[in-house]
């Protein structure tokens, strides 16, 4: 009789988190107005967020798109800028992904059917305009 050994089971793969997003249909600018709630800390490109709820506004009509997030008791705010922008035609619903790396949640993707668009966002890589945004949270990001 085999046995299962390491070597049979697949390699460690960093696991996703999908949280649902309410998201408004955008504005006339191409502002997004909505609202998540993260049942985890998580980091976000620069920024650590604590679990909780929040409200978000994001210009997606740019070609560099950000993210305006505060957390909804008014305890903090950010601004953070998508690392990239890609045409997400056919998206079914808005959320937010969140990958577990290095021990630690990290805000990957945020997806907006209604603009059509998936922003992705990285720490690691610079944007077109290398960008960095302003985080004012009372929580630093989290340790890798």
């Amino acid at each position: 009789m085999r046995t299962s050994s390491d070597h049979d089971r697949a390699p460690n793969r960093p696991s996703m988190l999908i949280v649902l997003v309410d998201a408004s249909e955008p504005s006339g600018s191409g502002r997004i107005m909505g609202s998540f709630t993260l049942p985890v800390a998580a980091d976000w490109d620069f920024c650590g967020l604590p679990a909780g709820r929040y409200l978000f506004v994001v210009q997606a009509a740019d070609s560099r798109s950000w993210v305006y997030v505060r957390g909804d008791e008014g305890e903090g705010t950010a601004v953070i800028f998508a690392s990239s922008t890609e045409r997400a035609p056919g998206a079914p619903m808005s959320e937010l992904r969140l990958a577990y790396e290095e021990g630690a949640y990290r805000v990957h993707s945020l997806k907006l059917p209604g603009v059509a668009k998936l922003l992705t966002f990285d720490s690691r890589v610079g944007g077109p305009l290398d960008v960095k945004g302003s985080c004012f949270f009372p929580l630093p990001p989290q340790p890798r």
